[in-house]
């Protein structure tokens, strides 16, 4: 890799079937078979009821706004051309308080952002996988 190609993530057995999914442009989650309790990554235990067994589940995609910053600066070169760029954090609507942490994509205002604002799953090609990031949702976005 050269200084100017962005990193790709390298799945292992434990967390693989996150990153076949992203590569459909699915989101799926582990999800805890006794309680319901998501999870981005696969765990021993449960930290709600302490069950062992987990499932990998599809969830929307959907979420909101929980926390956001303008990143204007990058110590790795190949992310130079991306700066300023936007970092959200965002409450999960089958679970808000799972928070995924990535990038805002696709146009938007910085200044008329906003906490609660409704995101949805976007997808970006990188290499072989594919990366998990959000947009602002648009009325075409929403489904049942």
């Amino acid at each position: 890799m050269t200084s100017l190609e962005k990193p790709i993530p390298i799945p292992t057995e434990a967390d693989r079937p996150y990153w076949d999914a992203l590569r459909e442009h699915r989101v799926v989650l582990s999800r805890c078979t006794s309680c319901g309790w998501y999870s981005q990554r696969r765990r021993m235990l449960c930290p709600e009821c302490l069950g062992e067994e987990f499932a990998w589940t599809q969830v929307s995609g959907r979420g909101t706004i929980y926390a956001f910053t303008a990143v204007h600066q990058t110590w790795v070169a190949a992310f130079a051309g991306d700066v300023p760029y936007v970092l959200v954090s965002v409450a999960l609507e089958e679970q808000p308080s799972l928070v995924l942490v990535t990038n805002l994509v696709g146009e938007y205002d910085f200044d008329a952002l906003d906490i609660d604002l409704p995101v949805v799953a976007d997808f970006e090609p990188r290499g072989d996988q594919v990366l998990l990031q959000f947009r602002l949702r648009g009325d075409d976005d929403v489904q049942p």
